[in-house]
């Protein structure tokens, strides 16, 4: 089968021309970490056509700090990602005049994200650091140490996505305040809202970013402060014991790889299960809206390039390519209907933040197809040429050009509507154009 790609091309340079005018859907939405995971596949895009980037890193630049919603770690984090593209020279040209900007705002975020801002109150002290912070204050370490509000983490180490404290702070950006992830009674902001489901917990994706952040500066030799090395060490260490940890005399899942039965794969899951076992060893407490059948499609995108980048620093081929057969797996046996994808393997609220699933999991597979050689010969041989016209590649693809990307309302939803086209097309674009 041939495809016709430059019809991928052609939709795609209609979307990131809608994108590109910034006062209109940037500006529109206004949510600080919703742009600046558009912002990270419009470069990629750029990469890949080739065309003129003109001056879109510097209107970015110029808009990225009035944006709201700056608070929690993982939002950050996105800008972090994006920012890091700066010190690759494949992206100098798109980059531009505002390279270093995007540099320094990299190395930036990865302070703010391991040191947060200290200083006056309301304070930060960095997403690895939560539970030590807790540990420091007597009134958080007896509430959230007391078994009826447990929230000891099962496994040491990773990242929380903000500060845990029992009592409101006045003057604290974040939506919940308390920040209590264990408290039974909803936020008196939101008396409609479920208390905190959110978190902040040890979820997945907020460890997916950090780890793929630590990951890519170290790789690209960013000098930064903790080191990157060092900190892309620790995170997989902690997402590793938490990857294979299962106990059978449970009565649900306690490892964060779902895997699928028959040979389906794997996928990994929104967020750990448990926290840390009781005082008096009767039980380990699940994590507040755990369930061990949700999966966001996004997670698997931002997983599967950290863990690439992981084991090729380690000259592990195996599990490299054994890492990214799996979730390509996995997300064909339940994150895709009709052989689209889709955001969730089931609806765990917040569909407004999780709708973006699809665009990042593209950006990463094509990530990861363009580094991992094994990987993109697999894609091509045993994955799209057996099954030309049903792989979710291709289906995705022609399912995205059927979308009106002004089809939604609301300004936030209409950009993650051009994302998730704009991230599917590219990607479509070279891995279909690669089987051609």
């Amino acid at each position: 089968m041939k495809y016709d790609i430059q019809k991928y091309l052609d939709q795609a340079r209609t979307v990131y021309a809608n994108l590109a005018n910034t006062q209109d859907l940037f500006c529109g939405c206004n949510s600080y970490w919703k742009v600046g995971n558009v912002f990270d596949t419009m470069t990629d895009f750029l990469l890949v056509s080739d065309d003129s980037p003109g001056t879109i890193a510097a209107d970015v630049y110029r808009i990225y700090k009035d944006l709201k919603g700056a608070c929690w770690y993982d939002d950050y984090a996105w800008w972090g990602l994006a920012s890091s593209k700066a010190s690759d020279p494949q992206y100098d040209t798109i980059f531009g005049a505002s390279k270093t900007d995007f540099q320094n705002l990299a190395n930036e975020t990865w302070t703010f994200m391991n040191k947060g801002k200290g200083g006056d109150p309301p304070s930060t002290y960095g997403a690895p650091n939560v539970w030590d912070t807790v540990l420091s204050n007597d009134t958080d370490k007896a509430y959230f140490m007391d078994p009826k509000t447990w929230a000891v983490p099962r496994i040491p180490g990773g990242v929380w996505q903000y500060e845990m404290f029992k009592d409101q702070r006045p003057g604290d950006c974040s939506y919940y305040n308390p920040s209590d992830p264990v408290s039974p009674n909803p936020d008196p902001k939101h008396p409609n809202d479920k208390p905190c489901w959110l978190g902040p917990f040890q979820i997945t994706v907020v460890n997916a970013l950090y780890l793929l952040l630590a990951g890519r500066l170290q790789a690209l030799g960013v000098p930064a402060d903790p080191d990157p090395r060092d900190a892309f060490e620790r995170e997989y260490s902690f997402l590793n014991t938490w990857f294979f940890m299962y106990d059978p005399g449970s009565s649900f899942e306690r490892s964060l790889i779902w895997e699928i039965r028959n040979g389906g794969g794997w996928l990994f899951r929104e967020r750990v299960s448990t926290y840390a076992l009781l005082p008096d060893a009767s039980e380990f407490p699940k994590v507040r809206a755990y369930d061990e059948n949700a999966a966001w499609c996004g997670d698997q995108g931002l997983l599967m390039a950290g863990m690439d980048e992981y084991y090729k620093l380690h000259h592990d081929d195996t599990m490299r390519f054994g890492m990214a057969l799996n979730l390509v797996y996995g997300v064909v046996a339940k994150l895709t209907i009709g052989g689209v994808l889709q955001p969730l393997t089931l609806d765990i609220g917040d569909p407004d933040d999780y709708m973006c699933g699809p665009g990042v999991f593209m950006r990463y597979l094509l990530r990861v197809f363009n580094s991992n050689p094994t990987l993109k010969a697999w894609l091509i041989d045993s994955f799209v040429h057996p099954n030309p016209d049903s792989n979710f590649i291709y289906k995705s693809a022609e399912d995205a050009l059927g979308i009106d990307p002004k089809r939604e309302s609301d300004l936030c939803r209409r950009l993650f509507d051009h994302f998730n086209i704009l991230s599917t097309l590219t990607t479509a674009y070279v891995i279909l154009g690669a089987a051609n």
